[in-house]
């Protein structure tokens, strides 16, 4: 018998999210944000998915964007010239104003994978590269804005998110997270999935205790 996790569940235990309504944000090519919770929690709407967590009594709802870094990928190699720092030019464009948003690259998971499709709305003549670049990251941001939103809906005692991934040590997407959660987010340091991995693989730990049976 092997005794396991899904590379999610072992991301929230190396984030520390095992009491329930802890809550982590992964950024990386994709994205996902999950919450620990005592019991299963079915999404009527099917808009998230309920996974087993590590921890014999928790589970992990999440709800997941196929493109969050992956988005800004897109972006960047359509948009770059050598010169512009993109990320630095989307950080200084203000937020008043008019001005363009993407949506959406690609939706979230569903039974079947359909090719990323997405728009600028609202794009006019005076906007420039930086400015896309920033409608790029803030629909990632509103995409994980909307995963939030529904697990609020079904799970109580969401506050702070931790941020992990390499998205998570973007300072842009990290306060924009902030604003999306009226909470903070705090970004965390290493390999969270490895080191979750680690205390699975260990069988206790001052995370999640001893495993079913003491192994």
């Amino acid at each position: 018998m092997v005794i396991g996790g899904g590379d999610g569940s072992c991301a929230g235990i190396g984030a520390g999210v095992v009491e329930p309504g802890a809550a982590y944000c992964v950024i990386g090519t994709s994205a996902w944000i999950s919450v620990s919770t005592l019991e299963p929690v079915p999404d009527p709407q099917q808009r998230t998915m309920t996974f087993h967590h590590v921890h014999p009594e928790r589970y992990a709802p999440m709800g997941v964007m196929q493109l969050a870094g992956g988005a800004r990928e897109w972006g960047w190699q359509a948009l770059g010239d050598g010169e512009l720092d993109l990320d630095q030019a989307a950080a200084a464009r203000t937020s008043r104003g008019r001005r363009p948003h993407l949506f959406a690259l690609s939706h979230g998971r569903r039974n079947v994978v359909e090719p990323g499709r997405a728009a600028f709305v609202g794009l006019g003549v005076q906007h420039d590269k930086a400015t896309m670049a920033r409608a790029v990251l803030e629909g990632v941001g509103f995409g994980l804005g909307q995963i939030l939103d529904s697990l609020r809906e079904q799970v109580d005692g969401i506050d702070a998110i931790r941020l992990i991934g390499g998205g998570g040590r973007s300072a842009f997407l990290a306060n924009r997270t902030t604003s999306l959660n009226s909470g903070p987010s705090a970004g965390l340091t290493g390999e969270a999935t490895s080191a979750g991995a680690a205390v699975a693989w260990r069988g206790r730990g001052p995370l999640i205790g001893p495993l079913p049976n003491g192994t």
